[in-house]
């Protein structure tokens, strides 16, 4: 099962992590990721500089990654149609970053919003699992409609890293 929400419900003694992928969600056209070929459901795999090396499990660690990284030449090697793929990128530096963010045009580090694509298994606890994962869709669901009768709505922007 996907997990598809923060403390998604599980057996912690029953429920293991079989994958976990970080994905290039929404690639912005003219980013440094755009300017390497780098599309949308692409796999980020790991980014390095110099000696330093990280594999990306997480959306987190990649932030963090190009944070530190800002205004800097990086590897980035990414999956794309099937093919392992290594390429250099200049990522915007801090001030680009937040300069953007004062206009309609907000740009991160790479130009990407990151998507994190966590896989997990349950043997003898899936139908605990999958009532208590029920329970809580139900839950949120009831919740977007109230928020939607409201007139609250959601925000829509999109956060770039």
């Amino acid at each position: 099962m996907p997990k598809l929400i923060d403390n998604q419900f599980s057996v912690s003694r029953d429920t293991k992590t079989t994958s976990q992928n970080v994905y290039a969600g929404y690639v912005l056209s003219n980013s440094p990721a755009a300017d390497i070929g780098l599309k949308s459901q692409d796999t980020i795999i790991k980014i390095s500089r110099g000696s330093s090396s990280e594999n990306i499990t997480t959306a987190q660690q990649l932030r963090d990654d190009l944070t530190t990284w800002a205004g800097q030449t990086v590897k980035l090697t990414y999956r794309h149609n099937g093919q392992i793929l290594t390429s250099s990128v200049k990522l915007l530096s801090d001030k680009e970053v937040n300069a953007s963010l004062k206009t309609d045009n907000p740009k991160g580090h790479l130009g990407i919003t990151p998507t994190e694509l966590q896989i997990r298994r349950s043997t003898w606890s899936a139908p605990i699992v999958a009532a208590g994962f029920t329970g809580q869709l139900t839950k949120l669901t009831v919740q977007g409609l109230g928020h939607a009768v409201a007139g609250l709505g959601f925000n829509n922007r999109w956060h770039c890293y």
